[in-house]
C-alpha cells in the first residue's frame, strides 16, 4: 500500500480483529515506502509495533495488549 487510501479500504475488513473487539484501531497505521522508519526505530523483526508520539518520540513497543494499556483502552 502505498497511500492512506489503499490502507483504509484493506484495513476495513480488520475492523473485526479480535484484539480490539470490532473497533476502528485507535491510532493511525504508518506507511514507509522509503525504509526511513526502519532505520530510525532499528527495526530488526517482524511484526513490530511501536508506539511513536506526535513529534516522532517513541514511547512505547510491544504487543497490542501492552499498547493498549499505555493508551488507556483496557
Amino acid at each position: 500500500m502505498k497511500t492512506f487510501q489503499e490502507m483504509d479500504e484493506k484495513l476495513k475488513s480488520n475492523k473485526t480483529i479480535e484484539a480490539w473487539g470490532g473497533r476502528n484501531l485507535p491510532f493511525p497505521v504508518l506507511l514507509d515506502s522509503t525504509g526511513a522508519t526502519v532505520k530510525r526505530y532499528d527495526i530488526v523483526r517482524y511484526p513490530t509495533t511501536l508506539l511513536v508520539d506526535p513529534n516522532g518520540v517513541l514511547v512505547g513497543e510491544g504487543d497490542e495488549k501492552d499498547l493498549a494499556r499505555k493508551l488507556g483502552l483496557e
